[in-house]
């Protein structure tokens, strides 16, 4: 994972991928970092408070565990509408690929 997508307590992250793809897309925000899985790295605790979030096994909740490859940083800084658009159109596009 690239230095300007390490994640911190607090930061606000969009699901890339998941194991169901339901959950894809969804905005969480990383609690924090729960070890680390020899298959899947470095493994985070997740939680939303808009959006239902899908376990591997279906489960629903507010809460999640994701591996950090799976989550994109979003930056703190507010971006100018135009490159939030862009970013967000760049996600979408990588989540199809997937």
């Amino acid at each position: 994972m690239s230095d300007k997508n390490q994640l911190e307590p607090g930061d606000l992250a969009i699901i890339i991928k998941s194991s169901m793809g339901l959950s894809i897309g969804k905005i969480v925000e990383c609690v924090q970092c729960e070890g680390r899985h020899e298959d899947y790295g470095v493994i985070w605790l997740v939680r939303s408070s808009r959006d239902d979030l899908v376990t591997e096994y279906g489960g629903i909740g507010d809460n999640l565990h994701v591996p950090a490859d799976w989550l994109k940083k979003i930056p703190k800084d507010p971006l100018p509408d135009e490159e939030l658009d862009l970013q967000l159109d760049t996600t979408r596009e990588l989540v199809e690929i997937q």
